[in-house]
């Protein structure tokens, strides 16, 4: 009876169908209704084989994914990695650009992709193929029917979920408020978008407010103007101060005072956040750098009720925007007047150093109604006041009531004394005057932010502190276009400074092809660089170019299109004649290149980098500690210390950044003693592992490698067998280390691992430490063999998964193609290329073998079994002939 009951059950489960949790991307082809059959078999075509060809299908195991076709669209269920329909939607978003660019207009064409996570079913359909059904496949479809072509949309919760584990894609994340979708449901939704990739729009169907569904403009439209010129500044003193200094002939009348510095500038991701919690519905434009053309071309573009200028002013009342070379350019009050009141804009807001100067020279000028912000309040202080005067406003409340509202909030908050006039002023020809006369109701924010596209540069690995000097005369050589030189020797901040600088570009929009990173410390030649960029460009489909398209291609485009190319580490490809060729001869302003190196390259203009001040030495010290999570007080007594901490190491920044962590676990005082005894014991020592000038360095890593575990020492020691770097995969499977993922992280946590991508890699003079601590081990060639065998079977294998997916290409085409001869009547030769498509699906195990069946079997009836089996037969036979013979190559 028992085993009765326990096969009865077992079949039970063996027929009930299998619950799994899906990450879901849907997607669907916007107008596909209105294209003809032929074309939209094409669109369908095209759009399957982009997501096909996306690194994220191509890596994926088949296993733990299913892609089922829609009609119009298609659907694809990731099982294991719940950042997998991000990353794929992302690709294919830039992948489908790229397509658009270089095809015609018939075959251009646009989607919309919706993303959830859920609970589904795997079922088999009436066809015996695999199909999923459940709640996951069906929020993901009611998400994507909210948006138009290019959105991204993902349910807000799983957007949530995802932000926390992630914080590289929270970035990406933009709440739109809750919709109503099919029968009555509500799903809050999120919106994925940057300056290269989604739809940063507003959709077409707007957010619910309040309870209902009404379709209602935004209670505020307000412009955000964050002006951040670091050209033409230099620190006048140790407290920091900015002084301008104005080249242009023209302005050496004005009146310039100190400004302060500009890591105190409201950042609309802090504004967008605190807005977020307040449900404000308002809609924001933000410039960045804005030059007064881009700035009046942004007012014409859209409705504006408020102005926010977040940036600089001097006593004479004048705002500074920025020249087209980024450098600083003075807008006089009563020019900046007549823009307001052309545009009907109702109130400005300002941040600058000197709010009482410029409030009372732009009411002079015929503003009505101002509010001032002193600019050295901290960027969450500032971000407080304005979300709650912005919820105050969009309320109904008057601009007296907003500003007291955001007054108290600061003072309640943060203890700032905002009865200080100087520190937050208002001044308005009408107090009781309110912008919003029916108050509005609850829904997020919505930001639009212009930035360049396309670009490929890093986010900083460590704090930027200091360099304004240095990045002010970059930047303004690179207006020129051309080349320019980077100088300095190893450790003392080249790589940070230009990532800086590439990212300035980025924000500001200063070429318009984009901006491009290169690293080159692993080596890497010419054609590879193309690659790099092309491939950011135009998407895979470049790699597949002869190498004199790839270089005729990019020529053109930099011609047309200027950009910022930046190749770090150059030392490592100097005697490359073929890429010194191109850079000197094929590459000509607007365009620019950025080259990072130690020595002379004799390619362009040179600016050289020394070692910090000791006042930037003492800032990249304490930034970096509390980057790492410090969160003490510092007195005078730790101030002097820290300035004796930062001699000892030659104000070098690397080495500041290897010691700083340290001081977390010691006090200053002890992590001084510390390095006086590693100095004193170099200086004994006959064993220096480098050049003198960087003992400094030497010094910092032994107190980071002392203070590790044991198997984060293993992990130190033997991560140096990858000679250009190693992913996790890598790393487990070589390394030999308990708990190694740990190992990792403390690593990270001590700065002696660098990360791009999922690569970990070791800074140069790092991995000259890393060397010796190697071979005094004694484990160096064992681990070199681990790492030769492991690092060509990874090879290998993307090697086959790359001659798979080609394949799978050619059999896709060879099974289009025959569907073609067979709607024109002629069976034969469709039924020869479908067998040989056929047999290529069979071998890659690919899903679009059922298919390929199942149009071979229509078929079958159309010429009858013989004649089939014997079609069948030749084509295997001779696969290559039919394919020659149908394409009528000899």
């Amino acid at each position: 009876m028992k085993q009765c009951l326990g096969t009865a059950v077992a079949k039970e489960k063996m027929d009930k169908p299998e619950l799994r949790t899906g990450n879901v991307l849907f997607i669907d082809i916007s107008g596909y209704s209105r294209r003809t059959n032929e074309q939209q078999s094409q669109l369908v075509d095209t759009l399957n084989r982009l997501v096909r060809d996306t690194s994220t299908m191509t890596t994926t195991p088949m296993e733990d994914y299913l892609c089922l076709p829609t009609g119009d669209g298609l659907a694809a269920a990731f099982f294991r990695d719940p950042r997998a329909p991000v990353h794929c939607a992302l690709e294919l978003d830039e992948r489908l650009k790229a397509h658009n660019r270089q095809t015609t207009e018939e075959q251009r064409f646009g989607i919309r992709m919706g993303i959830n996570q859920g609970l589904v079913y795997a079922i088999k359909d009436i066809n015996h193929r695999d199909n999923l059904t459940g709640d996951g496949i069906t929020r993901a479809e009611r998400v994507m029917d909210c948006g138009d072509a290019g959105h991204i949309l993902i349910s807000q919760d799983f957007a949530d979920s995802l932000g926390r584990a992630d914080s590289t894609l929270a970035l990406l994340f933009h709440p739109l408020g809750e919709f109503e979708v099919k029968h009555g449901e509500i799903i809050a939704i999120t919106n994925i978008y940057d300056g290269t990739h989604g739809n940063s729009e507003m959709p077409a169907r707007r957010p619910r407010v309040a309870g209902t569904s009404d379709e209602t403009a935004p209670a505020l439209q307000i412009a955000l103007v964050v002006s951040r010129p670091p050209v033409g500044y230099y620190r006048q003193d140790a407290k920091g101060d900015l002084v301008l200094v104005n080249p242009d002939p023209d302005m050496r009348d004005v009146q310039v005072q100190a400004f302060s510095p500009f890591e105190n500038r409201l950042e609309p991701e802090e504004l967008r956040r605190a807005l977020q919690k307040a449900k404000v519905h308002v809609d924001i434009s933000v410039l960045y750098g804005a030059t007064p053309r881009e700035f009046i071309e942004a007012l014409a573009e859209c409705t504006v009720q408020i102005l926010h200028m977040d940036g600089y002013g001097n006593r004479n009342g004048s705002l500074i925007f920025e020249s087209p070379h980024g450098e600083a350019h003075l807008v006089a009050p009563d020019l900046l007047a007549s823009i307001v009141i052309e545009n009907r804009i109702n109130l400005v807001i300002l941040g600058s150093a000197h709010p009482t100067e410029c409030v009372n020279a732009l009411r002079e000028a015929g503003i009505s109604n101002l509010v001032g912000l002193k600019d050295t309040m901290r960027k969450d202080v500032t971000a407080e006041f304005i979300s709650r005067f912005y919820r105050e406003l969009a309320r109904g409340c008057s601009l007296r009531e907003a500003f007291e509202h955001g007054r108290l909030a600061v003072r309640l908050l943060f203890g700032v004394d905002g009865e200080d006039d100087d520190v937050l002023l208002l001044c308005a020809k009408n107090e009781a005057m309110k912008l919003v006369e029916s108050p509005a109701r609850s829904s997020p924010p919505v930001f639009h932010v212009y930035s360049t596209n396309p670009a490929m540069v890093p986010e900083a690995d460590v704090p930027f502190v200091g360099r304004e000097t240095w990045m002010a005369s970059l930047i303004r050589k690179l207006a020129g276009g051309g080349v320019v030189e980077l100088h300095g020797e190893e450790g003392v901040g080249k790589s940070a400074l230009a990532r800086m600088v590439a990212q300035w570009h980025v924000k500001r929009c200063r070429f318009a092809g984009g901006v491009f990173w290169v690293n080159l410390t692993d080596g890497m030649s010419r054609e590879a660089i193309w690659d790099a960029v092309g491939t950011k460009i135009s998407g895979n489909a470049f790699r597949r170019l002869m190498p004199e398209e790839k270089g005729s291609f990019l020529g053109n485009y930099l011609k047309e299109e200027p950009s910022l190319i930046v190749l770090d580490n150059f030392d490592a490809v100097i005697r490359d004649n073929q890429l010194r060729q191109w850079i000197l001869m094929d590459v000509r302003p607007p365009s620019a290149f950025l080259v990072t190196t130690s020595m002379d390259t004799n390619l362009g203009r040179v600016e050289r980098l020394s070692e910090l001040t000791p006042p930037e030495a003492r800032a990249l010290f304490i930034e970096r500690i509390k980057y790492k999570g410090w969160s003490g007080t510092i007195d005078a007594a730790d101030e002097r210390t820290i300035d004796k901490i930062c001699s000892l190491i030659g104000y070098l920044p690397l080495a500041i950044v290897l010691a700083a962590p340290r001081a977390i676990g010691l006090s200053f005082s002890e992590l001084m003693a510390e390095i006086e005894g590693n100095i004193e014991d170099i200086a004994n020592s006959d064993n220096i592992f480098m050049h003198k000038r960087y003992r400094s360095v030497n010094v910092c890593l032994n107190v980071c490698h002392d203070q590790l575990s044991e198997e984060a020492k293993q992990l130190f020691r033997r991560m140096l067998v990858f000679e250009k770097g190693a992913n996790d995969e890598l790393i487990k499977s070589v390394c030999d280390v308990n708990d190694w993922s740990s190992a990792l992280g403390e690593l990270m946590r001590a700065s002696l691992l660098l990360k791009d991508g999922n690569r970990y890699h070791f800074h140069p003079l790092v991995r000259q430490y890393a060397t010796a601590r190697l071979r005094a081990s004694g484990e160096e060639d064992i681990y070199r063999y681990k790492s030769v065998e492991a690092q060509n079977y990874h090879q290998q294998s993307s090697k086959i998964r790359e001659e798979l997916v080609s394949k799978s290409r050619i059999a896709t085409s060879l099974s289009q193609l025959a569907m073609l001869y067979g709607h024109q009547g002629d069976s034969n030769t469709a039924i020869m290329l479908l067998a040989v498509a056929h047999d290529i699906f069979a071998a890659i195990g690919s899903s679009n073998l059922t298919q390929t069946k199942a149009n071979l079997e229509q078929l079958r009836g159309t010429v009858g079994n013989e004649q089939f089996d014997s079609l069948i037969k030749e084509a295997r036979s001779h696969p290559d002939e039919i394919i020659r013979k149908v394409l009528n190559v000899a």
